[in-house]
């Protein structure tokens, strides 16, 4: 079934491009932003066991994972004004964990995740306005790959305590909705700010490395929702 979605993705884009190229506009562009994620799920457990065991003198103080940085590229096709079609890579990364205390024997945990992420995106959007600015809007799907990696300095550990350092990693189709605005600074450059609300949510995972090697292969079952608001600058490029 994922093959055959990967399949029917792949043919969509390449009519999207081969009709796109008939129009005279096509332009590169390179952005960056800020993206605002809730993974309510990821959060409440990372550090579930410790809230719900902490007792008088444990402090448990939590870094959710709420945000990233995103950046990447795409080619656009068309849309000066009318439909125009868009294919790029996009990159973002975000950082979570928690500090565990126990004030009265000096015992610390620390554990720190990294969650990075990686797709290709293809879009269709429609643009509209004059030869100074344009709006555009649209929507389209992406194909993500998302690696996880959790460190647990060691040497913090108390005797009791078993936490493990792991890395895990997952694939998944995402969709997303955009909407946008271009500034002309002449007719071969733009400056842009774009809306995008990304979906993507992966009900698992799979450990690659564990210190305990009987778990490589297994699935690490907590659902990681990646989707939420981006906001995003880039430069568009005109040829």
């Amino acid at each position: 079934m994922k093959r055959a979605s990967v399949i029917a993705v792949m043919v969509a884009l390449i009519i999207g491009v081969t009709t796109c190229l008939s129009f005279a506009a096509m332009s590169f562009r390179v952005y960056g932003g800020y993206s605002m994620m809730n993974p309510t799920n990821y959060n409440d457990e990372q550090s579930g066991d410790y809230l719900v065991d902490a007792h008088g003198g444990e402090i448990v103080t939590q870094d959710k994972l709420s945000s990233a940085i995103p950046f990447g590229v795409d080619v656009r096709f068309g849309g000066k004004p009318g439909f125009m079609f868009s294919l790029g890579f996009t990159r973002f990364s975000g950082k979570a964990g928690f500090t565990w205390e126990n004030v009265w024997f000096g015992e610390e945990v620390e554990r720190r995740d990294t969650i990075s992420v990686m797709g290709g995106l293809g879009s269709v959007l429609y643009a509209v306005g004059n030869g100074n600015f344009a709006f555009y809007f649209g929507g389209g799907a992406g194909y993500y790959l998302v690696n996880l990696e959790k460190t647990v300095p060691v040497e913090d550990l108390p005797w009791w305590l078993d936490e493990y350092e792991y890395k895990a990693k997952g694939n998944k189709f995402g969709f997303h909705g955009v909407g946008g605005f271009q500034y002309f600074l002449s007719e071969n450059m733009a400056l842009g700010v774009e809306i995008l609300y990304r979906m993507l949510t992966l009900p698992e995972l799979t450990i690659t490395e564990h210190d305990v090697s009987t778990f490589v292969d297994e699935p690490w079952e907590h659902e990681l929702n990646l989707g939420g608001i981006n906001i995003l600058f880039g430069l568009n490029i005109y040829t």
